[in-house]
């Protein structure tokens, strides 16, 4: 079911950001992989244990398989295939107002494919 499904997303997540987010191991090029945490040292310093805030993770899902991917989620969720690819402002206002996350910090990370989708 769905609860199960984001119960699962989130594992996986948790997963990922314990194993790169402090620039262990390498990325998809090979090269040593970058601190994630660097921007949140910045932002919040030694606050950052208790820092609220959103992360905007903006990617192209690499074209027509991504694509593929998002309709079939869609299809089984009940979301937009491609609002989450397009990050319209209502969108994410859609999103973070009900979880009264308007009001702190939202930090944005991206693939570096559509540029344009950060000057929304």
């Amino acid at each position: 079911d769905l609860n199960q499904y984001v119960e699962f997303q989130g594992h996986i997540l948790r997963s990922l950001w314990r194993s790169y987010n402090k620039g262990v191991g390498t990325d998809m090029t090979k090269k040593p992989a970058g601190d994630m945490c660097s921007v949140i040292d910045a932002m919040f310093g030694n606050e950052k244990h208790s820092a609220v805030y959103s992360v905007i993770h903006s990617r192209t899902m690499e074209g027509d398989p991504g694509l593929k991917w998002l309709r079939i989620i869609a299809s089984t969720s009940g979301c937009d295939p491609v609002a989450a690819l397009d990050m319209e402002p209502e969108y994410v206002k859609a999103i973070l107002a009900p979880l009264g996350m308007l009001d702190h910090p939202i930090l944005f990370i991206t693939d570096h494919q559509r540029p344009e989708i950060l000057e929304k």
